[in-house]
């Protein structure tokens, strides 16, 4: 059975809820779920990397900048601090060969 809006936004509530995070309520988390639907599930930055969202790598993410590289998740009541995050998604591109030239 293929997701819709709802079910991927209640999987997601469910993933922070587990693991004392939110949905980042800065981003148009609507338009996050419509493309992980578009994509088969997979994470809404990373479609090819990445094939799932909630990611295995997210909670990684979310120690070492206070978001998942979407941006999806946070940590609870932390506004993202941008240059934090910014290094994070640096890196995961560098690891992933993202932008690298041929």
């Amino acid at each position: 059975m293929k997701e819709n809006k709802k079910m991927v936004l209640e999987r997601w509530k469910k993933f922070a809820k587990e693991h004392n995070l939110e949905l980042n309520p800065d981003i148009d988390i609507d338009l996050k779920a419509e493309t992980c639907i578009q994509y088969n599930g997979a994470c809404p930055c990373l479609i090819k990397w990445r094939l799932s969202c909630p990611c295995k790598e997210a909670l990684d993410d979310i120690k070492e900048a206070d978001a998942c590289y979407c941006m999806v998740f946070r940590k609870k009541g932390k506004t993202i601090d941008f240059t934090e995050h910014s290094k994070m998604t640096k890196k995961v591109r560098e690891k992933l060969g993202i932008g690298k030239k041929s």
